[in-house]
């Protein structure tokens, strides 16, 4: 398999932070409800500064069962959505899966299931897992397809 089929789709690829760049986008996303409870369903809201999410990710870099993702379309460069493989178990061979696109304009676009194929294919094919979970609102039809 071609290692940049792993990273890239034909429209977005799958990236690391720039903490610089992206964390004050991410903490403005923190305000909409609705990109909240695609990531954190069971979660309570709470706005958060770019500091903090600058924090969180230094916490979650050290986080060996942890692989954060930035989601950003190809083209543009533009930071879209958040992806996570969580709970990674090499005993289990599994992880629990979020994905989000933020911005309302970008959802139902292919752009998040292009990012999950990225996700899935990384999951499976490098880290060599067999079973992916992930949990969604039930008023997310497009999450259950």
């Amino acid at each position: 398999m071609d290692s940049a089929s792993l990273w890239e789709g034909r429209r977005v690829r799958r990236d690391r932070f720039d903490p610089e760049r992206d964390a004050p986008l991410v903490a403005r996303w923190t305000n909409d409800l609705e990109w909240r409870q695609q990531l954190w369903p069971s979660e309570p809201p709470r706005p958060i500064s770019p500091a903090q999410v600058r924090r969180e990710w230094e916490d979650q870099e050290k986080d060996r069962d942890l692989f954060l993702f930035a989601i950003r379309l190809k083209e543009e460069d533009r930071l879209i959505g958040l992806a996570a493989l969580e709970e990674v178990s090499g005993m289990h061979r599994s992880a629990a899966l979020r994905l989000g696109i933020a911005d309302p304009s970008d959802r139902r676009t292919g752009f998040g299931t292009e990012a999950l194929s990225l996700l899935t294919r990384y999951a499976f094919d490098e880290l060599n897992l067999h079973r992916l979970s992930a949990c969604t609102q039930e008023d997310n039809p497009q999450a259950v397809r």
